[in-house]
């Protein structure tokens, strides 16, 4: 996954993960961990394998949070 850590975008394993990094996700990742969308541009995830819900969810200030293991199917964010 790509993190922002010290001003620097990085690519890390998601098993380095840690509490507090700023992930950068486009169309086609897959979320490793819950998150809350900081900042986005018309962000839509597919959150279908754990709510059941088939219809895609619009990620904005409104409704920030993404569930770990979602799919982005649309936009790019932090």
């Amino acid at each position: 996954v790509n993190v922002l850590r010290g001003g620097d975008t990085i690519n890390i394993s998601i098993f380095d993960l840690l509490v507090g990094d700023v992930l950068e996700f486009e169309v086609g990742d897959k979320m490793s961990a819950d998150a809350i969308l900081i900042q986005g541009n018309d962000v839509k995830a597919d959150e279908s394998g754990m709510t059941g819900e088939s219809d895609s969810i619009t990620k904005n200030e409104e409704h920030p949070f993404i569930l770990s293991g979602s799919n982005i199917i649309q936009g790019t964010g932090k």
